[in-house]
């Protein structure tokens, strides 16, 4: 307003200034969630840098890829209905050699020597990963990562896929809740590392199989807790075989978050056999075992402790009291980690809801904590 109004060079705003304002809106709608007019805020603020530039000409108020990868960021992070469509849009016309039509009705002015980097496809494919459109949406990211490989083997100059790019497509695979999904991540998985022998892609790194892993919890498939066991023993043993060559680093190593997901894919059996379910119970209490023995993959957290609960309230009780014992085992110890939190007593809260063995267990386990 100051340099519209008169004012010199010395109070002109530049494109620098709208990239501080778009990341700032970003970074409120990640902490804030759904909103609503962000998008249209976020595109309001690009035809005003338009504007700006064509009233002074200058360099510096320029839009640049910069410039559409913030906006995408702010419509990934938005949560409004459509807001992957559009992101996605402007990445096409962006990438209009990619021949993918731009998939929304937005009008985008777009500079002819403006093309997409690395993190314009990153953040069209996070778009759609947080898109909440299950299957669909997690398509729609995977698809354009098939059109940035696309792109890059039709053009060596063109930005090549990082694990960044891969990843954000395995994460929408794990939370799209679609029948199926942790095959489609453990395939993006294996293209992913098959590229990498060959020398044209990337080595997956610990997200990535947490991402596989993370599927399979959230699955609530019935031979979810089994595969997630083999994932983690298979991670674990080409992390092994990597040390003992002498080339740890060609190898992610497992991490805590990584036994969590194996864990964490052990506690929905509702509707399965009791056979079943102390099956489930058993791998997570190895998995458990294995993290004890192993710490340099981490320690314990709280997340942990909450799952083995779970899996263990999900036993069920019988006439030995099995679950009562391991529950109290494990809140013990998630006490005396200093990991309880209101998380995991609400999670008791509601499994053991009209359960004596829940207040006992709270008195039991406080008194031995004073």
């Amino acid at each position: 307003a100051a340099w519209e109004g008169g004012g010199g060079d010395d109070v002109r705003p530049n494109a620098a200034h709208f990239h501080a304002v778009l990341d700032a809106t970003s970074a409120r709608a990640a902490t804030d969630g759904r909103s609503t007019g962000t998008c249209d805020a976020a595109l309001s603020l690009l035809d005003d840098l338009w504007e700006l530039y064509d009233a002074c000409g200058e360099d510096d108020a320029r839009p640049t890829a910069r410039t559409y990868n913030s906006i995408m960021n702010v419509l990934a992070k938005s949560g409004e209905q459509k807001a992957a469509e559009r992101a996605e849009s402007i990445l096409a016309h962006m990438a209009p050699q990619d021949g993918a039509a731009p998939p929304s009705p937005d009008t985008v002015r777009m500079p002819p020597d403006v093309f997409p980097d690395v993190r314009s496809y990153t953040v069209a494919i996070d778009a759609w990963a947080r898109s909440n459109t299950g299957g669909d949406g997690a398509r729609r990211a995977e698809r354009i990562l098939r059109r940035m490989h696309a792109a890059r083997a039709a053009d060596p100059s063109a930005p090549a896929p990082t694990v960044a790019c891969y990843n954000a497509v395995l994460h929408a695979w794990a939370r799209s809740g679609e029948r199926g999904a942790p095959g489609r991540a453990a395939d993006v998985l294996s293209w992913m590392g098959a590229l990498a022998v060959t020398g044209a892609g990337v080595r997956p790194d610990v997200t990535s199989v947490n991402c596989v892993l993370d599927a399979w919890a959230k699955s609530g498939e019935r031979h979810a807790p089994e595969m997630a066991w083999d994932a983690l023993v298979d991670t674990m043993h080409a992390y092994d075989a990597a040390v003992a060559g002498g080339e740890e680093s060609a190898a992610p190593r497992p991490d805590v978050i990584t036994f969590n997901c194996a864990i964490g894919a052990c506690r929905h059996v509702r509707g399965r056999t009791t056979g079943e379910r102390k099956d489930a119970l058993a791998i997570a209490r190895r998995a458990y075992r294995v993290l004890l023995a192993r710490p340099e993959f981490g320690a314990p957290t709280s997340e942990t402790y909450a799952s083995l609960l779970s899996a263990a309230v999900s036993l069920g009780d019988g006439p030995s009291g099995e679950r009562d014992a391991l529950v109290q085992e494990y809140f013990g110890r998630c006490r005396d980690d200093g990991l309880l939190d209101d998380f995991t007593l609400g999670l008791l809260r509601r499994r053991l809801s009209g359960d004596d063995a829940f207040e006992k267990l709270l008195g039991d386990q406080m008194e031995k904590g004073t």
